[in-house]
């Protein structure tokens, strides 16, 4: 069989992994997962930095700002269903779980300890401040990583601990 011309719908022509991604993106629309024009944007404000992680990371990011400031992003519809593992308490425990594998230390997405939240937990602007500035922190990982390693070190609340709280099965488990 010979090489013919890809067939498949390139959004970034010779960027298969960024194109997949958004594709992926667009496929969700219809379930209420982003509005196609939202992705459209994104990708729109991409074209002249493809393979440039980081501005996808900030391109996506600045968008869900966006739309929660307009009320348009509910923190509830972000996470895994299965479980109801969703909502801002589950993405303020992914800060604390990327904490933990930027430190070489992984762990499962439902795993719950420390400073994060329990499941369905309401956040206060104390809680909110702090995780707003440990995402800050792991957004840039390699300018921040000291930081990010003392807190992984210094912090009890931060450092995966011996057992750990299975927000899925509801029950605490050695962590392993």
């Amino acid at each position: 069989m010979s090489e013919g011309p890809e067939l498949a719908l390139m959004y970034f022509p010779g960027n298969y992994r960024w194109s997949i991604a958004l594709l992926l993106a667009l496929g969700g629309a219809p379930w209420g997962g982003a509005e196609m024009g939202e992705i459209h944007r994104i990708g729109l404000r991409l074209k002249d930095r493809v393979g440039d992680d980081q501005a996808w990371y900030e391109e996506w990011t600045a968008m869900a700002a966006h739309l929660e400031r307009q009320g348009r992003a509910d923190p509830a519809r972000y996470g895994i269903y299965r479980g109801n593992l969703r909502g801002l308490w589950f993405i303020a425990g992914n800060l604390v779980r990327d904490l933990a594998a930027l430190n070489k230390v992984e762990v499962l997405p439902f795993d719950v300890w420390g400073a994060q939240p329990q499941p369905d937990e309401r956040l206060d602007g104390e809680q909110l401040a702090h995780f707003d500035w440990l995402a800050e922190l792991t957004r840039l990982p390699d300018e921040a990583f000291d930081t990010l390693r003392r807190l992984y070190l210094h912090d009890d609340t931060l450092r995966v601990p011996a057992t750990l709280f299975n927000a899925l099965l509801q029950e605490r488990q050695p962590f392993a």
